[in-house]
């Protein structure tokens, strides 16, 4: 993930966005442990970003804590990913219909064009991204409410499924 070109991101900013892009592909694995002295140095910042950062992260579901060990990457599970697609089956008519009272015009021509792409693309990752920015196209006008927030903390955790299918 990239910053837009006019701001610059803060250093929990900057944390949060490649610890989650090291844990989505990979590059950090289930049971690694996650020293904030160390994440730090690799980072070049102080550790209170850091620890900022693996507290979302635990927000997240990517991160767990634990107490012999601290900030531990977290593996999924079948039951992990059972529940995250029960959950997205219940809640996501919902947000369709909730997004139907201000979806726009450019919204739906937003949304028409991830899915083109979508019919086009062989690669996993890439289309998953797509069903992402597809769904979030859709409930665009609804971007603020409860069901929204919800679907973007479980896009995180349909990412990190996607990758695991994919390798």
């Amino acid at each position: 993930m990239q910053a837009a070109p006019s701001r610059r991101l803060t250093a929990y900013q900057y944390a949060v966005q490649t610890l989650r892009a090291d844990i989505l592909q990979g590059r950090m694995t289930a049971g690694e442990r996650l020293r904030q002295d160390d994440l730090a140095k690799r980072l070049e910042m102080s550790t209170t970003p850091v620890r900022e950062a693996l507290r979302t992260l635990i927000s997240e579901g990517l991160v767990f804590f634990d107490a012999h060990r601290g900030a531990v990457v977290r593996g999924l599970t079948l039951d992990d990913v059972q529940e995250i697609y029960r959950l997205r089956m219940v809640l996501e008519p919902m947000m369709v219909e909730e997004a139907i009272r201000g979806i726009t015009a450019a919204d739906i021509a937003r949304a028409e064009a991830f899915h083109e792409e979508m019919l086009q693309t062989q690669d996993v990752m890439r289309w998953t991204e797509l069903n992402l920015e597809f769904h979030a196209a859709l409930w665009a006008s609804q971007e603020h409410s409860r069901l929204a927030t919800w679907s973007r903390r479980y896009a995180i955790r349909l990412r990190r499924i996607s990758r695991c299918r994919s390798t």
